[in-house]
């Protein structure tokens, strides 16, 4: 199951020319069920893993949308739409060089590539708005407006990276095969697609671009214990941890009906910006062939 969080940011230069949070969306993953397939395989010291997975489509808690419209510390829009998963996958190969300093021991370093898609819809949203009082108010005012019922959103982010790190295993005794890993991507790069309806039948709108490149600011942290059943079959527990500190690129806007997107970096001073986190628990079963 993955428990986590995607994050999307516009950020415009303010009155002093620095840039400022203007938006703020929070995308959750919430008790998703995860399915995939790992095939290992190597030759000597050399190691290799080929790793696919998807998320099995689900109602996953709600989206969060925040606004800063005049570029300040106040918030001045708040809402929440129900939140659903429409599709992701996962698919890595990861080279590892094994060392084995001692019989119950194996150190490796690592590298692996990683490509990523996930796709959400929100829908039936709520909120108050600031920006529609007069003067601006912070949404939790009593003079903000309530919208009782919002046109929805739909998102995508594609992700490419590199990460590079280290493998550790440990057999403290026979049957049991303790492991951790840890690695950075010293570069990824994200594209983001995001549609804001204008209307319920979800045909106008405003499209949005986000395209993002991270240097080091990407880390993964994994651990688990396997159980050896026989010479051919283990069972293991797994888990996982990323981080993505959010980064800020740049950002593409057009009309939902247009085919040509305007680079708003250039134009106006805006930029996108992206961010997530996840946890992964696991069961697997591991057969082995050769």
């Amino acid at each position: 199951m993955q428990w986590g969080q995607v994050d999307e940011y516009v950020y415009e230069k303010d009155s002093s020319g620095d840039y400022a949070k203007e938006s703020e969306l929070n995308w959750q993953i919430k008790n998703m069920f995860q399915v995939g397939l790992n095939v290992d395989g190597g030759y000597k010291k050399l190691k290799g893993k080929i790793h696919f997975s998807a998320l099995i489509p689900d109602d996953s808690g709600i989206m969060e949308d925040s606004d800063w419209w005049d570029l300040t510390d106040m918030k001045t829009t708040y809402s929440k739409s129900e939140n659903t998963i429409t599709q992701a996958l996962d698919f890595s190969a990861l080279l590892k060089y094994e060392f084995q300093p001692l019989y119950c021991l194996k150190i490796a370093p690592t590298l692996a590539f990683e490509y990523k898609t996930i796709s959400f819809e929100a829908r039936n949203g709520y909120g108050w708005y600031g920006h529609e009082a007069s003067p601006h108010v912070s949404w939790d005012d009593p003079a903000a407006h309530y919208h009782a019922s919002l046109f929805g959103i739909d998102y995508k982010r594609d992700v490419m990276q590199i990460f590079i790190g280290y493998y550790f295993e440990f057999s403290p005794i026979k049957k049991i095969r303790m492991f951790e890993s840890c690695s950075i991507a010293p570069y990824a790069y994200t594209a983001s697609y995001d549609t804001h309806y204008a209307n319920a039948q979800s045909t106008m709108g405003v499209d949005y671009v986000d395209e993002v490149c991270f240097f080091f600011t990407r880390v993964k942290y994994s651990t688990g214990v396997y159980y050896i059943l026989n010479e051919r079959l283990e069972c293991g527990l797994n888990m996982s941890f990323f981080y993505a500190f959010a980064t800020l690129g740049t950002n593409y806007q057009k009309n939902h009906s247009e085919k040509t997107y305007t680079n708003m970096t250039e134009d106006k001073n805006v930029k996108g910006g992206a961010g997530a986190w996840c946890f992964d628990i696991g069961f697997s079963l591991k057969y082995i062939f050769l």
